[in-house]
């Protein structure tokens, strides 16, 4: 681009701009010094602004004090010693929060556009400038992250998480701010000269956060992959260790989220209007441990989840939960006991090796329930998913786990399962019948 300031007699001299009541020439069109200068301070200004409303948008943490010290009671509770410090953060404003920074970024464009008429000034770009301050300002915001994570583990009696030696990103925030963090593993590898991953796995912990030890196991997972990033060549795999850090950073740690929505009852499956509200009442007796939210896809963790599956279309899921001891399926050929087709079949044995490779853990078939991941992604979208239920939720076996179902998840990512054309037909076909009613009975998924 040619910038040229010109004087007040009309003489013209390339690269100088600082000529005192003259005009700039950007792109054949003359805009006065002063206001371009004068639009160049609004614009720097305005970048600093938006930078400060980040923080007070997405991360207005309070800290206090614990209000109690949480024991280890049973199988369910989460928490060991005494919780010095309150990861409890204020409420956010929703509408804030589920914008994200997109929505800043785009005003700030526009504005700057429609006041000054230029996206570019003197030779460097002010959205790559505002672009790379957001970088930074998101690396700080998962760095803050993976401090109270460090700091929940010290009160569960774990070593430091590897939280911030992995490269996260996050394009969500949860209701109390939180970054939704995940990687693509396949960014080690993918455009250095190998080709494009042939196969893509998801792995999601900490959906219920009150389930300790999926977080830790999940967060391992993922430093294992940081350290070896050839475990897995040609296979693309997705980690979300913590889908819901906002139970996770109460005390004690609890099933739901802020808002108090069980997120995985909260996915809008086809049936889930006319049965998710009248099971959980039923059926739970409207334990708020298990509400559904008062309509599907309301909380952000659920959406974070769809956003996963929508952008990376993963070939297999795993969701690691606790504390009922077995692996459940579903998916292509789910509740299906003859005349499998091969497909089927193929996509039925994914939890059988996962559990031949982790002391031949038990497998279950339980049945879908409305607004659960197994019936979204599943059952609608046949995309096999395994639900990987570890026995306990006590933090003691938080090692004990890993050692014994890492290689039950190596094997999963390995596992060679294509969706095929075939199953994405299938998928579409599924969703366009009109009155059709996912198959659920009697036994209900974790």
């Amino acid at each position: 681009m040619r910038f040229e300031a010109h004087t007040q007699r009309g003489t013209t001299t390339p690269g100088r701009l600082s000529t005192p009541g003259g005009f700039f020439s950007v792109k054949g069109h003359k805009l006065p010094l002063k206001i371009a200068l004068v639009g160049a301070a609004l614009a720097a200004f305005a970048a600093s602004t938006m930078q400060a409303q980040a923080r007070d948008v997405y991360f207005p943490f309070t800290d206090g004090k614990a209000a109690s010290a949480a024991p280890v009671i049973g199988d369910r509770t989460a928490d060991l010693g005494s919780a010095p410090v309150s990861m409890m953060a204020k409420p956010l404003d929703l509408t804030a929060s589920a914008q994200s920074e997109r929505s800043i970024m785009t005003e700030f464009r526009f504005l700057s556009r429609r006041l000054f008429g230029l996206d570019n000034m003197v030779g460097i770009s002010v959205f790559d400038a505002i672009g790379s301050a957001d970088a930074v300002r998101k690396g700080q915001r998962i760095r803050e992250l993976c401090a109270r994570v460090d700091e929940r583990y010290r009160t569960l009696g774990w070593n430091r998480s590897p939280c911030n030696s992995l490269p996260w990103t996050y394009d969500r925030v949860s209701e109390r701010g939180y970054p939704l963090i995940y990687w693509d593993y396949s960014g080690l590898t993918w455009g250095r000269g190998e080709p494009p991953p042939d196969e893509s796995t998801m792995v999601l912990g900490g959906v219920h956060p009150d389930e300790l030890t999926p977080i830790n196991l999940a967060f391992r997972f993922a430093e294992a992959l940081n350290k070896d990033p050839g475990l897995f060549v040609q296979h693309r795999v997705v980690v979300a260790p913590l889908v819901n850090p906002d139970g996770f950073f109460m005390f004690p740690a609890r099933r739901t989220n802020a808002n108090g929505v069980d997120l995985n009852r909260n996915f809008a499956t086809r049936d889930w209007w006319g049965t998710a509200t009248a099971w959980w009442k039923q059926r739970r007796n409207s334990d708020p441990r298990h509400f559904p939210g008062i309509a599907p896809e309301t909380e952000e963790g659920t959406r974070f989840q769809v956003d996963l599956m929508n952008h990376f279309q993963p070939d297999k899921v795993v969701s690691i939960h606790a504390p009922l001891g077995f692996l459940d399926y579903d998916g292509p050929g789910d509740n299906k006991r003859q005349n499998l087709s091969d497909f089927e079949k193929k996509a039925r044995d994914l939890a059988y090796i996962v559990s031949r490779n982790s002391n031949n853990y038990r497998v279950l078939d339980f049945a879908f329930y409305p607004g659960s991941l197994g019936n979204y992604a599943g059952n609608e979208r046949h995309v096999p998913t395994v639900t990987l239920e570890l026995s306990s939720t006590n933090p003691r076996f938080a090692e004990k786990y890993w050692r014994e179902f890492f290689p039950g998840l190596r094997a999963a990512v390995k596992y060679e399962f294509k969706r095929s054309a075939l199953a994405r037909l299938e998928t579409l076909s599924w969703q366009s019948q009109s009155g059709t009613t996912a198959n659920t009975c009697c036994l209900e998924s974790p």
